[in-house]
């Protein structure tokens, strides 16, 4: 048994092996999260895989990224598409994958995991630093204009391309840009603990492969960058449409006014709106916000740290994640597609 790093020329055989475990693993998702590659903006996407002889039996992989922590930058490990075989879970492959992958890499993070991987994360020493809170917006009522949408199963108009209002802090415009970097703003160390999502990561997130699940805005305050964020259309229950915000950002002072263009701008294709997000600055103004919302319990948060980085993680709450951290944007089954 050996493990090892996959070359980009043996894809096919990673896909075989999940062929095999009936994951139904879509070749967006493949290319985006298991291609060996360096991308600017300095993230990396390793895929290792366990073999018996020549037969993959199992594969773990990770991404690379930036992150500001207590206003230093460094950067973050994050495990991705942990699987092993039936045949040989229970004999340690799936510790063995883990370390190998971890190394010596001074911090880890990963966001949510299965039945299987949460119970291995917290034997090899994972902290939980808390949940995600999932806030949700509710329409007052069926619009009929979105009949048409209400009849397509795979796809959604497209959010409009400018939406604007007044609020205390001045004219807020959300404007949709074709290549998603252009809606975000590299910004320097803030108090949050985060990956910083400027323009290469989000190229890198919602470009390629997976373009056609997103709208990216850019926010302005009385003609000032204030924000970006990104929406997906998903199914929800009949008759009712939903849609992610899948990331959003703002700078300090302005987390309200970004938070309301995207509530407004996704309800221009929604009854519901689900933001999955952490960091006080962010949750704190969801309440504040007008109509019908609530806020529940989302996906865990664990990290692996050595003492001297404990205070600098912190808790969930110094942290500001969205699902575009880790893989949670992923092409999933839910997941609709914009068209014109």
């Amino acid at each position: 048994m050996r493990i090892e790093r996959l070359h980009p020329d043996e894809l096919p055989a990673l896909d075989a092996f999940f062929d095999l475990l009936a994951l139904g693993m879509p070749q967006a998702n493949l290319k985006q999260f298991s291609s060996p590659r360096l991308v600017e903006g300095d993230i990396e996407v390793v895929t290792f895989v366990a073999r018996d002889s020549d037969r993959i039996v199992g594969t773990i992989g990770w991404l690379r990224t930036p992150l500001l922590l207590a206003g230093q930058r460094t950067r973050a490990l994050w495990p991705i598409n942990f699987y092993v075989h039936p045949e040989y879970r229970g004999l340690g492959l799936g510790k063995n994958m883990l370390d190998t992958m971890k190394g010596d890499k001074s911090l880890m993070i990963v966001l949510g995991g299965t039945d299987s991987s949460i119970p291995l994360f917290e034997k090899m020493g994972a902290h939980l630093l808390g949940h995600l809170a999932t806030c949700r917006w509710f329409f007052p009522n069926l619009s009929p204009g979105r009949l048409h949408d209400r009849l397509r199963a795979k796809a959604r108009s497209f959010p409009p391309k400018q939406v604007g209002f007044r609020t205390g802090q001045g004219t807020v415009l959300a404007s949709r840009t074709e290549r998603p970097g252009a809606a975000g703003l590299d910004r320097g160390p803030a108090s949050d603990n985060t990956v910083p999502h400027g323009p290469s990561y989000l190229d890198y997130a919602f470009g390629g492969p997976l373009a056609s699940l997103f709208a990216c805005y850019r926010v302005t305050v009385d003609g000032e960058w204030a924000g970006h964020f990104v929406l997906s259309p998903a199914a929800d229950r009949r008759p009712f449409l939903a849609v992610e915000v899948m990331d959003l950002d703002a700078l300090p002072g302005q987390e309200t006014a970004v938070l309301e263009a995207a509530r407004r701008t996704a309800f221009r294709r929604a009854d519901i709106v689900r933001l999955r997000m952490s960091g006080r600055r962010f949750t704190s103004r969801f309440a504040s916000l007008p109509g019908r919302s609530r806020i529940d319990e989302g996906a865990p948060f664990r990290a692996w740290f050595g003492e001297d980085l404990a205070e600098a993680v912190g808790q969930i709450d110094d942290w500001h994640l969205t699902y575009a951290d880790h893989d949670e944007f992923r092409q999933r089954s839910h997941l609709q597609k914009w068209s014109n």
